[in-house]
């Protein structure tokens, strides 16, 4: 089943308590655009439901909050590599962690075709192997991912300080450390303000424009607008600004003049 959001795109705890039913066994947590949701109160709503917890931290690697890093929380944690992420490899890659050893060897065997130790294959799988080459960028890599994020701190900053907050709606408060792997902000009129901006050479990008129960893949589980109304909402209005640790102070701030510049040729309307 699906969930609605919270004002910080991330799952409401108090919808799944409302949804939830016997046939239950996992609940998927992701942490999206780089906020990590409470682990207390996720953790505390799996252990009383008696659920198994996946979490997603593909967007959120090097966040934390309350003393929990992301990734650390989940039965299954699973982290993406792909190249429009914090870190990413050249091509794609990922990886899932767990202390549990049942599922550290059913999740090998599954990326391996299903091969199981005794290099029999017992079950379908899947070819998931992420190459040597990969792995070492990766390596190389990693070693420079603090001075990235907080370069993506820093720009995230000078957007909260600058951006017409009377015009756009910004993330919001920040809970523990955030990943700023996108920066959204979101506006009623949302494709004439990308339009703007792109007409100014400024990129962005909207994630994401459709809910997950109105994709076609969906549909044998999908559900109805009303159900999920904050998700619905979001979906029309988010925008993604240029985030990433190449950015200079001089292109993060012609990003905001020209959201300045379109605030001024039309009427405030915050979402």
């Amino acid at each position: 089943m699906f969930l609605d959001i919270g004002p910080d795109f991330n799952f409401e705890l108090d919808d799944a308590q409302r949804r939830i039913t016997p046939q239950c066994t996992a609940l998927v947590c992701v942490h999206l655009f780089g906020q990590m949701c409470s682990p207390a109160a996720v953790r505390d709503f799996c252990r009383d439901n008696q659920l198994r917890l996946i979490e997603d931290g593909a967007q959120s690697f090097g966040a934390s909050r309350e003393g929990c890093h992301c990734d650390s929380l989940g039965d299954l944690s699973c982290l993406s590599f792909d190249p429009t992420k914090t870190v990413g490899a050249p091509g794609s890659g990922g990886v899932v962690l767990t202390d549990d050893p049942r599922l550290a060897s059913k999740t090998r065997s599954l990326r391996y075709h299903g091969k199981d130790e005794s290099g029999e294959f017992t079950e379908l799988g899947y070819n998931s192997q992420m190459s040597t080459l990969s792995a070492a960028v990766l390596c190389w890599k990693l070693q420079y991912n603090g001075v990235w994020q907080e370069r993506r701190r820093q720009i995230a900053t000078m957007y909260d300080e600058n951006l017409p907050t009377n015009f756009v709606r910004t993330p919001g408060p920040v809970c523990g450390i955030h990943s700023h792997h996108k920066y959204v902000v979101r506006h009623a009129h949302r494709d004439r303000l990308a339009a703007f901006l792109k007409s100014r050479g400024v990129e962005c990008g909207i994630h994401y424009g459709t809910p997950l129960h109105a994709t076609p893949v969906m549909h044998p589980w999908d559900g109805t607008d009303d159900e999920f109304p904050c998700a619905v909402l979001a979906a029309r209005e988010v925008l993604s600004l240029p985030i990433h640790p190449f950015l200079t102070d001089e292109e993060v701030y012609r990003v905001i003049e020209c959201l300045d510049a379109f605030s001024r040729v039309h009427h405030p309307i915050a979402a």
